[in-house]
């Protein structure tokens, strides 16, 4: 085969994983502790290689949504609990 196919190909295929790293990255923002999870239940928590922590969340509309969270945030919460805030936090 010819090198510069090759070196197309390599940097072809480079290229696609870069774009797709990236997408993911910004898809899936990282989350801290917000209003809108008081109340969600933990049903899966995971450490992913490419989108690092990840927590199902269950909804009071039975909406299960993964979001991507610190490790503060994941280590915080087991499966199975609710996530409640603090009066003292929710004021600020």
């Amino acid at each position: 085969m010819n090198p510069k196919f090759m070196k197309d190909v390599f940097y072809g295929i480079a290229s696609a994983l870069l774009i797709l790293i990236v997408w993911a990255w910004i898809k899936f923002d990282k989350q801290v502790e917000q209003p809108k999870y008081n109340g969600a239940v933990v049903v899966e928590k995971s450490n992913d290689f490419i989108y690092g922590f990840t927590m199902y969340m269950q909804y009071d509309n039975d909406s299960i949504i993964i979001e991507r969270v610190y490790q503060i945030f994941y280590d915080k919460y087991n499966i199975g609990d609710t996530i409640k805030q603090n009066e003292s936090k929710k004021d600020k």
